[in-house]
């Protein structure tokens, strides 16, 4: 005895498993996608000043952005040639090949990685100028880290969602 039956839908079901297969052979549209989310969340913050987060420097207390010229948005990339922030393995390098970038990122000085104070290499003294008036120090405690490259849950979970919409064959 043969029994012979359908599916309602079997068909569409092998097409969708096809077209998962297909897309998920090749993760880059994901990727690419997925990188645009930690690029765009670190302008947002170098917007924000850290979203309130961040202890104002000299020239801020003045009243000047800390993103006043807007270099270091500008310069963050995906893919870049010197990029430090590998948000997906595998996927897309999302940073700036700007040098000052690592100190905006991890401090100087006392709040930095050395722990210390910067002192002048050459001569007595250390000297700038901010808000229109030159310094002579010996010694500064250097700048607090102001993270712009950082991945939070919130920035996780809408990593999350790209590649989920992107398997399911939504994005």
């Amino acid at each position: 005895m043969q029994f012979k039956f359908s599916v309602d839908g079997l068909s569409r079901l092998r097409a969708d498993i096809h077209d998962t297969r297909s897309r998920v052979g090749n993760l880059e549209p994901a990727f690419l996608r997925a990188a645009l989310v930690p690029l765009k969340a670190a302008k947002d913050r170098i917007k924000s000043q850290g979203g309130g987060t961040w202890r104002p420097t000299l020239e801020q207390e003045a009243g000047a952005p800390l993103h006043r010229t807007a270099r270091l948005i500008n310069s963050l990339t995906l893919g870049g040639e010197g990029n430090d922030f590998i948000p997906i393995p595998g996927g897309y390098r999302v940073g700036t090949n700007l040098a000052y970038a690592r100190m905006v990122q991890e401090g100087t000085g006392i709040y930095g990685p050395s722990g210390e104070p910067i002192t002048p290499k050459t001569g007595k003294y250390l000297v700038f100028t901010a808000n229109g008036r030159t310094y002579f120090m010996r010694s500064v405690r250097g700048a607090p880290g102001r993270p712009f490259l950082y991945v939070d849950e919130r920035v996780a979970e809408t990593v999350r969602r790209v590649f989920a919409r992107y398997i399911a064959g939504k994005g």
